[in-house]
């Protein structure tokens, strides 16, 4: 798994993931839950970078499930930290700043070190998170969470993990199906059309997503590739159209 968190750093995260992938099916077949659930946190990190946060929702828990099996807290702060940032980008920012407390914790407990596993995720997220809630009322949320025992923590962790990666419920009266946006964009795509529709540019988009500028141009490739628009008029024209973002009165 040396060479997928390589390319990682080197910023190649189609091949991460996949290197990541192969490491996953090797350790799972070969029943080594410790580096499985370690492959899943890392997984589950690069399907949040794609925009895919009920994905990464999804490879947590399994991560979280694994860990809670062996008894183990090793890999546990990594796993509510990735959550955290899920959760926050889910709209659930009071679950992500317990989260973050509940991680604080398990590594303030630890006989050895443990830093952060994606420092860069774990500081713009709570910067994120404190502008969304305020100061005192992320302070809450972080203690609570600060607060928990480690077994409690990782069960609230799980039953959130596997409530995020549930697809959002139809709104009544849509006759039950699930919401498919027009092109077959993503959540995060919808997301990022939005604000391209309202005039912002992609670093401005990375800012209000906390996402790497880099990341948000190639979602925006992929919303002009699957709508088969070119350019912003074209693609603010798509999203009004298909009734992704109001007229201006």
């Amino acid at each position: 798994m040396y060479l997928a968190m390589l390319a990682g750093r080197e910023g190649d995260h189609a091949t991460a993931e996949t290197l990541w992938m192969e490491g996953y099916r090797a350790s799972s077949g070969g029943g080594d839950n410790t580096n499985t659930a370690g492959a899943l946190i890392a997984l589950g990190r690069l399907a949040l970078r794609r925009g895919e946060p009920r994905e990464a929702a999804a490879r947590l828990a399994e991560s979280i499930r694994l860990s809670r099996r062996v008894g183990s807290t090793f890999l546990l702060p990594g796993a509510l930290d990735v959550l955290g940032a899920t959760a926050y980008r889910l709209g659930r920012a009071v679950d992500a700043a317990t989260l973050y407390g509940a991680a604080a914790a398990m590594r303030a407990a630890s006989p050895i070190v443990r830093p952060v596993m994606y420092p860069d995720l774990h500081d713009a997220t709570i910067r994120a998170i404190r502008g969304v809630l305020g100061d005192a009322a992320y302070e809450a949320a972080w203690r609570l969470g600060h607060s928990l025992w480690a077994d409690e923590a990782a069960d609230r962790a799980l039953a959130l993990a596997v409530a995020l990666s549930e697809p959002p419920a139809a709104p009544a009266g849509s006759g039950g199906g699930e919401h498919i946006a027009p092109g077959g964009l993503t959540e995060r795509e919808v997301g990022v059309l939005r604000l391209l529709a309202a005039g912002l540019r992609n670093r401005e988009i990375a800012s209000r997503l906390v996402l790497s500028e880099r990341t948000v141009g190639h979602h925006v490739e992929h919303i002009y590739r699957k709508t088969g628009v070119h350019g912003r008029a074209e693609a603010t024209t798509y999203a009004l159209r298909h009734g992704l973002v109001s007229r201006a009165p």
